[in-house]
């Protein structure tokens, strides 16, 4: 039931789960899970096999071409490693954790009420989902024109773009449990504001009552007792809410952390693997077996979809960072918040359970200070706009290199080519 409640409430990423076997969803079928595993040894075998058969048939057709081989063959390489150890990661070691950890989050009677602020979320998840379904479809439907004509598509390009939208799906996963844990870190540190309204309020024949998303409700004349608002026992639910809270991103961090470190691992990999593959077209131009292979509409193809694909990946990574981004700034707030309470806080107004609400919002400041969680990736770094920015600029200097590389291979094809 738990299962079923969970796909009614996050149909999306059931539907990303289900089409691209990234954690599985059990419905009451016990074969499930050896299902997904079937389908990930399938997988490991298929890519091996490519890449394996890739290898050899370069080092036949190509052996006598000028072609940075080493370079390709290390980028592919190290992209099936990481495709491997993703889905081992996933399929085999996570499993039941990952569908325990996803179905305590979606509860909502553990923590305070959970809805979600961000209309604009669901359509990116949405449009990011259609992205790469899209890139998979067009991908399979146009690359079977060119296995039938030659097997450099099936080798060496079927494999990366289907790396890429594993890559988005993961991602945008990953992006969604983050973004509901920091909307409820949001929904927290808004109840605070309204406690802080409740006792800086400047009326003092008037109280209110407190709702779950920290907005005044109902307003009380003095002395009348209000059964729904209790400062100590609020204070109480809120601390153990932040620890709740703080547990769920740490256990996202045990569960994620290995999956993201090779996911940006693989970003990276996948840019300078496309780059590589500019370079590898210029090989194709030069040979053509009995004019089947058309030189024009397949390298604009090949071109086209290394660079979409590219694009889908790094929009992905930009959410995924803006999120991590927004986890960050809610934990640090909880901590200013506590301080504003405790320093704007005047001992001339008393209240019942004044010492309990002193003492609570002391250890709930010294709680929010010393735990400030944050997304990374195995421990090694955060994920953030700093580590986003880092790795595009890394990309961006090797692809300038790439292009001079291109335009001086251009240059001397030309000069040749007058020369005779």
């Amino acid at each position: 039931m738990e299962n079923r409640a969970y796909g009614r409430k996050y149909p999306v990423v059931v539907f990303v789960a289900k089409l691209f076997n990234v954690f599985p969803i059990q419905y009451g079928n016990i074969y499930s899970k050896y299902l997904i595993w079937a389908a990930a040894v399938c997988q490991i075998i298929l890519l091996t096999t490519t890449c394996l058969t890739n290898l050899a048939w370069k080092r036949q057709v190509l052996k006598h071409q000028n072609i940075e081989r080493a370079t390709d063959d290390l980028a592919q390489l190290l992209i099936l490693i990481c495709n491997v150890l993703n889905n081992i990661t996933i399929t085999f070691c996570k499993h039941d954790e990952i569908l325990a950890f996803l179905q305590s989050i979606s509860s909502q009677d553990r923590c305070i009420q959970f809805s979600s602020q961000n209309k604009w979320f669901p359509w990116i998840s949405n449009g990011m989902l259609i992205f790469c379904c899209s890139i998979f479809l067009f991908e399979i439907s146009y690359g079977m024109q060119m296995i039938t004509v030659h097997k450099l598509f099936i080798t060496g390009m079927l494999e990366r773009f289907i790396q890429l939208c594993q890559l988005n799906a993961v991602l945008l996963i990953i992006s969604m449990v983050i973004n509901e844990i920091t909307h409820r870190l949001e929904n927290l540190n808004q109840m605070l504001l309204g406690m802080n309204d409740y006792f800086t309020r400047t009326s003092q024949n008037q109280v209110f009552s407190i709702n779950d998303d920290g907005r005044p409700s109902e307003i009380f004349a003095e002395g009348t007792d209000n059964p729904s608002f209790c400062a100590c026992e609020k204070l109480v639910t809120l601390r153990k809410c932040h620890i709740f809270l703080c547990n769920k991103v740490d256990e996202c961090n045990q569960i994620f952390g290995v999956i993201m470190f090779f996911l940006i691992w693989v970003i990276t990999i996948t840019w300078l693997d496309a780059s590589v593959m500019l370079i590898s077209i210029q090989v194709i131009g030069n040979f053509q077996i009995d004019g089947m292979l058309d030189i024009k509409s397949n390298m604009g193809f090949l071109i086209f979809m290394g660079l979409f694909g590219i694009a889908g990946s790094m929009v992905q990574a930009v959410i995924l960072a803006c999120t991590a981004e927004k986890l960050s700034v809610e934990t640090k707030k909880t901590s200013i918040i506590c301080c504003t309470l405790q320093a704007d806080f005047s001992s001339g107004r008393k209240f019942n359970n004044q010492t309990c609400y002193i003492r609570e919002l002391g250890v709930l400041n010294r709680q929010s200070f010393q735990r400030q969680p944050c997304i990374n990736a195995a421990g090694f770094f955060s994920v953030n706009h700093k580590i986003l920015s880092r790795i595009m600029a890394n990309v961006c200097s090797y692809l300038l290199i790439v292009s001079q590389f291109l335009i001086q291979k251009y240059r001397d094809n030309k000069t040749r080519t007058k020369h005779e």
